[in-house]
């Protein structure tokens, strides 16, 4: 078609030589093709398609086991251990003198008994351990709890059993930061044994 400037020669308008009715037609038809082409490129507004498929499982996660209890003791003193403590089973030797002295002759349960080791007493090399046990004694269970040297490889004075408890301690010599271990030891060894109830 033939665009031609309006009069006085002003840019930026065009006119539209004159045409029947047919020649109008199609150019309404050409602006209305050309607008829809021009929405199409424009795009037209996202739409999320609905998930069809299934939810992942949750990832399985296995937690620790609990561990056992242990202690550790504080002190100034070189001389006192402070290695960690922590509840164990108690050598063969020593179940022997719990079943031979303290059940009868007749084997306690090995679930029934835990030990704690504590270290070096007053004479280096010695090892002390706190072993205790769970007894059935006339319908009812008790606890039981030593300070032995029994599996040290260092025995000055010979194998040794000194009944101890919570508020008893008076067989042993130990004092200061050494007793407060013991009495440590024993604490965590009383927890580590199976109820009495």
């Amino acid at each position: 078609m033939d665009m031609r400037a309006p009069p006085g020669g002003g840019p930026g308008r065009c006119t539209l030589p004159p045409m029947g009715i047919t020649g109008r037609l199609e150019f309404c038809v050409v602006l209305v093709v050309a607008s829809a082409l021009m929405m199409g490129c424009a795009g037209s507004p996202k739409v999320t398609p609905s998930s069809s498929q299934s939810p992942q499982p949750s990832p399985t996660v296995t937690l620790p086991s609990p561990a056992s209890p242990t202690a550790t003791t504080k002190t100034s003193d070189p001389n006192v251990p402070t290695f960690e403590m922590v509840c164990e089973a108690p050598a063969d030797a020593e179940m022997s003198w719990i079943d031979r002295n303290m059940n009868g002759g007749k084997e306690l349960p090995r679930k029934d008994a835990q030990r704690v080791k504590i270290g070096d007493g007053l004479t280096v090399g010695e090892t002390w351990w706190v072993v205790g046990w769970r007894s059935h004694v006339s319908g009812t269970y008790r606890i039981y709890s030593y300070l032995t040297n029994a599996s040290s490889p260092v025995k000055p004075s010979g194998e040794r059993w000194i009944p101890v408890s919570e508020t008893d301690w008076s067989g042993v010599s130990w004092k200061g930061d050494r007793l407060a271990r013991g009495q440590e030891a024993l604490g965590l060894l009383l927890s580590c044994l199976p109820p009495t109830s």
